[in-house]
């Protein structure tokens, strides 16, 4: 964030004209300087401690364990996205932070070209869009960037909601090859190099949303 901040308010923040709300975890010394950078636009700022994921998400859930592997689903800092994604919800609901659209990118995205002019957004039909590369694809993208307040409450529980679906644990607890996988984004992808692993990060972003009705359009 020390090295991004010009870039971020640049190309995203003044760009839009947006407001800023901050919701993430205490992680480092200078939290409170990292945060300062957005005191002149953050409406709302909630800082907490990282929980323990198998406390957060409770019993009878899908997670059973904290996995050690590096991309697994399960992997602690996997599950601290996911627990964030829920409090980013929560904040919202509670303080009835209401906008027609919630952008989200990563804090270390250095924004190389111009993104699309704000005019698009009012002519567009309300949804949940996404930049979809062809370098990224293989692996899977991690979600949408632009998500219209229609669909942001459901956007950010759905992983949460997937995990503690005790429907889901064969999915997420047993080795696939992706395209065995039944969702629409890897339906026209051919993976057969990608051995039998488990459910990846970016891959549980793809089925929690297709299970709750989101399917990312591409920008």
């Amino acid at each position: 964030i020390h090295k991004n901040i010009i870039n971020l308010f640049e190309r995203i923040i003044n760009y839009y004209n947006a407001d800023v709300i901050v919701v993430c975890q205490n992680a480092f010394q200078d939290d409170n300087e990292r945060i300062e950078y957005f005191k002149d636009k953050a409406v709302h700022v909630h800082i907490y401690d990282k929980p323990d994921p198998l406390t957060y998400f409770g019993k009878n859930t899908c997670l059973h364990n904290i996995s050690h592997e590096g991309g697994d689903w399960n992997k602690f800092g996997c599950l601290q996205i996911y627990i964030n994604m829920l409090e980013m919800n929560n904040v919202i609901l509670k303080h009835n932070l209401d906008y027609d659209y919630y952008l989200m990118f990563r804090t270390d995205s250095h924004i190389l070209f111009d993104l699309p002019p704000i005019d698009i957004f009012k002519e567009a039909p309300p949804s949940v869009y996404g930049f979809y590369t062809e370098y990224w694809k293989d692996a899977g993208n991690l979600g949408g960037q632009y998500i219209h307040k229609n669909y942001i409450n459901t956007y950010l529980s759905a992983p949460y909601t997937y995990i503690k679906d005790t429907n889901n644990f064969k999915i997420l607890n047993q080795k696939h090859l992706f395209k065995s996988l039944n969702t629409l984004y890897f339906k026209d992808i051919s993976l057969n190099w990608i051995p039998n692993i488990i459910v990846l990060q970016e891959v549980l972003f793809i089925l929690a949303f297709e299970a709750v009705g989101i399917n990312i359009n591409k920008i």
